[in-house]
């Protein structure tokens, strides 16, 4: 109950007036939650009555700003933890499936921890365990980093250890068996992969060329030529992503300096994006682009996804989020940079970890 005081007929005469906030309208409980752009808000709004829990299910939390997840090399504790930038706060989750392993993000509120094993942190018992799968030689997860998963399902590129045959293998949730797909290319398993609404892209990266595969045949629907670059040198320095942005795919590529990827970035490193432009008669190019209007990418060194600025509190459009990691002449440390792709601009954001391992979409929802 909260008490207001009111004044009648202009005398100083006070009333004591209790009102009752669980009886608000559920249409005006939903617009206060929707403005909760931190989820620890949310939570907390939605455990303050029995009727403010029901107006604000959580499959309608408020788009929450990207965490970064803690690296943690040995981690004998069973603790994990997550840095939120917008409010510079730290979350510490634990589960005993965190022991000795590295928690890396992966899609609409799950992390990959191990092989086998997804994990809503912030419900510790909603917890998929993949089926076992001798992948008998080199192997790549997909991760899918998109804020909202379009299908529960898992992709990892599988290399033969003896004939280094490109394989998609891929598990359903729920499923006790890994389906396999041979793949029509001769990649290396060096290469990045990115799985995008049924279709692999895979960028070469000694010719710079991206072969198209469509996974419903596993034969490749098109061959996208090399991007122009800002630097004829770049190709074979290059970390490259591939993104769906609103039904635009889009190339970013972060050219290295003579040093490679693991030299200052603020010094060697430049970067170009482009759009997938495919023709009718079936021909694709990459198109360089300056503007992606207002959304904004998240990218760290196992893949990216992109976000729509409007849609959440403090994402600048038309930049580039870049989770990096430093090596200069002391311990090496991590960094979050903002740059903006119309100018290059660049600015250091304040990270409270020296290590980080990846981005991470915070979610309340279930794969299940």
């Amino acid at each position: 109950m909260l008490r207001f005081w009111c004044c009648r007929g202009g005398t100083e005469e006070k009333e004591a007036v209790k009102r009752d906030w669980s009886s608000l309208p559920p249409e005006v409980l939903n617009l206060f939650a929707k403005n909760l752009t931190e989820i620890s808000d949310f939570v907390r709004f939605r455990a303050v009555c029995t009727a403010w829990r029901s107006s604000t299910p959580v499959t309608d939390l408020p788009p929450q700003f990207p965490w970064i997840i803690e690296m943690h090399r040995c981690n004998l504790s069973g603790l994990v933890r997550f840095h939120s930038l917008p409010l510079g706060k730290v979350y510490t989750f634990h589960n005993p499936q965190f022991v000795c392993k590295r928690p890396i993000g992966m899609s609409d509120g799950y992390i990959r921890i191990g092989t086998y094993c997804l994990l809503n942190p912030l419900n510790n018992h909603e917890c998929v365990f993949l089926p076992p799968y001798n992948f008998n030689g080199y192997f790549h997860w997909i991760e899918p980093r998109q804020n909202r998963m379009r299908e529960p399902v898992v992709h990892v590129i599988a290399f033969n250890s003896v004939v280094g045959c490109p394989r998609l293998v891929s598990c359903h949730f729920g499923q006790d068996k890994w389906s396999e797909l041979k793949l029509e290319s001769d990649c290396i398993n060096c290469e990045p992969f990115f799985y995008i609404n049924h279709i692999l892209f895979n960028v070469q990266i000694f010719t710079g060329v991206t072969k198209v595969t469509d996974v419903a045949t596993g034969t490749l629907a098109y061959v996208v030529p090399p991007a122009e670059s800002s630097s004829p040198e770049a190709t074979e320095r290059s970390s490259d992503y591939i993104v769906d942005a609103s039904g635009d795919i889009l190339r970013v590529s972060l050219h290295h300096g003579p040093f490679g990827p693991y030299a200052h970035f603020e010094f060697d490193d430049w970067f170009d994006v482009y759009r997938l432009n495919v023709s009718k008669c079936g021909s694709a190019c990459w198109v360089k682009v300056h503007d992606v209007g207002h959304q904004a990418l998240f990218l760290d060194k196992y893949s990216g996804f992109v976000l729509t600025a409007n849609d959440f509190a403090g994402i600048k459009r038309n930049c580039i989020y870049l989770l990096t990691r430093v090596y200069g002449e002391q311990a090496p440390f991590s960094r979050v940079v903002r740059i903006a792709i119309e100018t290059g601009a660049r600015e250091h954001l304040p990270s409270l970890f020296n290590d980080a391992e990846s981005w991470f979409v915070p979610s309340l929802q279930s794969l299940n």
